[in-house]
């Protein structure tokens, strides 16, 4: 059943829309910190501390909105650069003040350093010269030999869990370094990166240095918009269907999981993953594994009951539609997003407790004219797991479906409706 069909009640809450300019991280997915602050404000009563988790933590809103409320934040991504992200996010204000000194011990010991992550085909090299890599990476190792614990220098890839938030707020200047040097790989659809036929990057040492400098500066300034709290905070490397956390132990979870609108987040962080010394075999595996992803190396997936009426009727229009690659590749597509999305729920199902509240914002999308209701997905998925639906609301926005021309062949408009539902536990199941 459409989610506007449901009779829930109107949430007072503010658009979960980004404004153009980043709260935090130039990440194109996100949503903003007055909807995160609405939500917590909403679910806690009588001073409660609650224990807030994100399991697509993206950029850390959630982590970071909750903690600084006072409550426990438990933030997961599978992509590893949002981890450094959302961790960098949680930064002791405390300490800002001494990040200019830092920032200036890191150059002068990376200068010591000329050293390239080992292995064939990392993508440091896909992305600048053979100058430039050693520079870059000296900073990464310097950075992980003045602020890790073990002072030794970084294996490659990055194991982004050693790292502390200090050390992870200048890894995030660095890559703010590298993805401005790479504007002019950006296609139209601001999730792609173009690296065939470029000719890689040179920069020299010193203005490396300088760019880094300036950035450092910058990240530090939009900390100071934070308050701080000394809650416990989590940020880790999971997926969403596997959560490293005890059953029945979460009270609210706020959280975006990646749309159903075909977006490659992993290359969409390929600047900053070339900066934690990733390879491209391992970062190719990484875009397979996300939910969402666009490659499915013409595999499908049974459809499964427990989907919802919604899904498998979707399903059902898809398969049947006269274009091409309908009844193979799209409905293989889909097939793996909804099989994902449903392990992912059941995995929230499995770590909330009884009376938990869940608060998703999800987009709608077309399949050329076929309308597909991913809030009516997620109800219905949730609802055969005893959640209830308690209140939502819906914001319209632009979508990129009319950066393709021959979108415009089914529909005159590219608006989406951007639902926030707030769900309720109702019982554990037996």
């Amino acid at each position: 059943m459409p989610i506007r069909e449901t009779g829930f009640a109107a949430l007072t809450v503010r658009s979960p829309k980004l404004r153009k300019r980043p709260e935090w991280y130039r990440y194109y997915a996100g949503y903003s910190e007055g909807f995160v602050d609405d939500i917590v404000r909403d679910s806690a009563h009588d001073g409660q501390r609650l224990r807030v988790l994100d399991p697509w933590n993206g950029s850390g809103t959630t982590t970071r909105v909750a903690h600084s409320l006072g409550h426990e934040a438990i933030g997961f991504d599978l992509n590893p650069v949002l981890t450094v992200i959302a961790r960098a996010r949680l930064l002791d204000l405390a300490l800002t003040p001494s990040v200019k000194a830092l920032a200036a011990d890191i150059v002068r010991h990376s200068r010591d350093l000329e050293t390239v992550p080992e292995g064939p085909d990392r993508l440091l090299g896909f992305i600048f010269d053979s100058e430039t890599v050693p520079v870059v990476w000296s900073l990464v190792c310097a950075i992980h030999q003045v602020l890790v614990e073990d002072g030794t220098e970084p294996a490659a890839p990055v194991n982004v869990e050693k790292l502390t938030a200090l050390a992870s707020f200048f890894l995030v200047a660095l890559f703010d370094v590298v993805r401005q040097a790479t504007t002019s790989f950006k296609a139209s659809n601001p999730t792609w990166t173009r690296l065939r036929n470029r000719t890689p990057i040179h920069l020299d040492r010193d203005r490396l240095e300088a760019d880094f400098d300036r950035a450092v500066h910058s990240i530090a300034g939009r900390l100071q918009t934070s308050s701080w709290s000394d809650a416990k905070a989590t940020i880790g490397t999971s997926p969403a269907s596997l959560l490293p956390l005890e059953d029945h132990s979460v009270d609210l979870v706020v959280t975006s999981p990646p749309y159903c609108t075909r977006i490659d987040y992993a290359v969409a962080t390929l600047p900053e993953l070339a900066v934690l010394g990733w390879d491209r075999p391992a970062f190719d595996q990484l875009r397979e594994s996300m939910l969402g992803s666009p490659i499915t190396k013409g595999r499908g997936q049974a459809s499964d009951d427990a989907w919802g009426s919604t899904a498998l009727g979707f399903l059902k229009q898809v398969a049947a539609h006269e274009s091409k690659a309908s009844a193979t590749y799209y409905t293989y597509y889909f097939q793996r997003y909804f099989s994902g999305l449903s392990s992912s729920l059941r995995e929230l199902n499995r770590v909330a407790k009884p009376r938990a509240r869940m608060a998703f914002v999800l987009q709608d999308s077309y399949y050329k004219q076929i309308h597909l209701d991913l809030a009516a997905v997620a109800v219905e998925m949730l609802g055969s797991r005893n959640w209830c639906l308690i209140g939502g609301a819906d914001f319209s926005t632009r979508t990129l479906a009319a950066v393709n021309p021959g979108a415009r062949k089914y529909r005159g408009t590219f608006t989406a409706s951007e639902s926030v539902l707030l769900l309720s536990r109702q019982a554990i199941e037996v």
